[in-house]
């Protein structure tokens, strides 16, 4: 991997239209308004050919602005092949660093995109509530299959709530089955999971996950499909769901890949091993939670 590519990269965070007054000269405190937008936003980055890395961009908030979120979006470009906005409860190193991990327990996820996804707006009186001064952490999964260098950026806007509104809390509840061996050259190699739900969600939107390799995705509740997917790796949207899961309901995660290879694929974080996973957007939200399935 190349940290020297990313020399002199940095992470701006600030509040559009809302952090200079008339005269160009930094407010000290800051009002929100609802619609008002907190922008992440990294210098270009340079990802070289055949080359995959994790990428993280860390920044705090501003201690004088009420960071409730209602809507999340990001912009960036070829070479993604995901992105993980969070914050954190540990502190990560401020700035840009490598971080070959696909997840930490001390990341609270706030949003997570596949490639070209819309914008995940929060139901009418939900938000994520970040207070003030929390640290954000931007992870990029990123590999570069051309003959030239990827050049980007990539930007995160949040759109916020009033200050003095009391909203329902949102968070992501997640699935994922690591127990996936897909044979040389099979066509419909299937993977399944389930889990009882641990708690009530009122989900509200969904992201499945698959690598290059899939070709269908599909969720059940009670033994009856909820959500399915054509896998397209090029289109992984954030998909808008009306569902309501009851603690104990039995949700179920399938996922068909085809392995044109003359070896085995089996799970793994590279775009070149394989996934089977969804995120349920949701509320009312108290805690990072989610059923993993691991080989035995």
């Amino acid at each position: 991997m190349r940290l020297a590519s990313l020399a002199g990269a940095a992470v701006l965070l600030c509040l559009s239209c809302a952090d200079e007054d008339p005269a160009g000269k930094k407010q000290e405190e800051v009002e929100t308004t609802e619609g008002d937008t907190l922008l992440f936003e990294s210098e270009d980055y340079t990802v070289e050919p055949a080359q995959e890395k994790y990428v993280c961009f860390a920044h705090n908030l501003p201690d004088d602005v009420d960071a409730i979120v209602r809507e999340v979006s990001g912009e960036y470009g070829p070479g993604t092949h995901h992105i993980f906005f969070a914050w954190t409860l540990v502190p990560e190193p401020e700035g840009v660093t490598e971080c070959p991990v696909l997840f930490k327990t001390t990341w609270i996820p706030i949003y997570l995109g596949g490639v070209n996804p819309p914008p995940l707006k929060m139901p009418e009186g939900a938000a994520v509530d970040l207070g003030r001064g929390k640290q954000l952490v931007l992870q990029l999964h990123l590999q570069n299959t051309t003959d030239e260098p990827i050049t980007n950026k990539v930007k995160m806007k949040m759109k916020l709530g009033k200050p003095d509104v009391s909203y329902v809390p949102a968070g992501i509840f997640g699935l994922d089955n690591r127990d996936i061996n897909l044979p040389a050259v099979t066509d419909d190699a299937k993977s399944k999971m389930t889990c009882k739900s641990p708690r009530d969600m009122n989900v509200f939107a969904t992201l499945g996950h698959m690598h290059k390799m899939g070709k269908h995705l599909s969720v059940s509740k009670n033994d009856a499909v909820v959500f399915e997917q054509v896998w397209n790796f090029d289109d992984q949207p954030i998909t808008p769901l009306d569902l309501t899961v009851a603690k104990d309901d039995v949700l179920g995660l399938e996922c068909t890949h085809h392995n044109t290879l003359s070896k085995d694929v089996t799970y793994g974080e590279s775009s070149d091993n394989e996934m089977c996973a969804t995120v349920f957007y949701y509320t009312p939200y108290d805690n990072l939670d989610g059923c993993v399935n691991v080989p035995l």
